[in-house]
């Protein structure tokens, strides 16, 4: 099986060597939880440590803020931009309606066939292999119905599969069972990782545990992660029983 380095201490270790090369991967949690940087990380790796250009879709975020964040992490983006190693999307100025002086800028008309015809030919101009959406619910905003919106994410993770890219799409969690915003956005992915931030003694805590993650003999076990200065890091203390 090819892997997919995540750039995330032993979370490799955990998912039996990385992510399935061409595979869509839903990453679910709360506000707090670090599901950007969790995206960001994971593109960041591949370009800086696997030769693996990457392409980030925000929708919440302005670029600009984005570049800013990351600078916590002690990750530079313009560089990687500047080498065709890293693009990133700007859809978050094309919802606003907002001008942008972004080089890549959602179109006006963005629907699930209009973001996957500019991420595919993005990917065509720096050779991408991994993709970054952040988030599933922003994008959902542009559909009243359900059904519609579940047919176009279907189709959405699909043609990532087509593009040969291994892809990291972000999701809300809700209160109650469900791992995503809309409650089918797990059964429209290879892979589901759940992030969770609870009170534990009077402190907030973040564990992730793997939910599904096909052709992966991956551990079952809730893992402790902090967010460092070097982005997210699971704990080497062992699982949560």
């Amino acid at each position: 099986m090819d892997r997919v380095k995540t750039g995330i201490s032993r979370l490799d270790d955990i998912l039996g060597g990385g992510f399935p090369r061409r595979s869509t991967i839903l990453v679910s949690g709360a506000s707090g939880t670090g599901k950007t940087i969790f995206c960001m990380q994971y593109l960041y790796w591949g370009a800086t440590q696997e030769g693996e250009p990457g392409i980030m879709v925000t929708f919440e975020e302005r670029p600009e803020d984005l570049r800013r964040e990351c600078l916590n992490f002690g990750w530079e983006l313009e560089p990687l931009e500047e080498q065709g190693k890293l693009a990133i999307v700007d859809v978050t100025s094309t919802r606003s309606g907002a001008p942008s002086r972004e080089r890549y800028v959602a179109p006006r008309d963005m629907g699930v066939e209009a973001l996957i015809t500019t991420v595919y030919q993005i990917g065509k101009e720096i050779g991408a292999t991994r993709v970054g959406i952040d988030s599933i619910p922003a994008l959902g905003l542009m559909y009243e119905d359900r059904g519609e919106l579940r047919r176009n994410l279907f189709k959405l993770s699909n043609l990532l599969l087509e593009m040969d890219v291994t892809a990291v799409m972000t999701t809300e969690k809700p209160m109650g069972g469900y791992l995503g915003t809309y409650g089918f956005e797990e059964y429209l992915t290879r892979g589901v990782i759940a992030l969770s931030l609870e009170e534990q003694d009077g402190k907030l805590m973040r564990s992730l545990i793997v939910r599904k993650m096909r052709e992966t003999n991956h551990s079952m076990s809730r893992y402790p992660y902090e967010i460092t200065g070097k982005g997210i890091e699971i704990t080497p203390s062992g699982s949560l029983v």
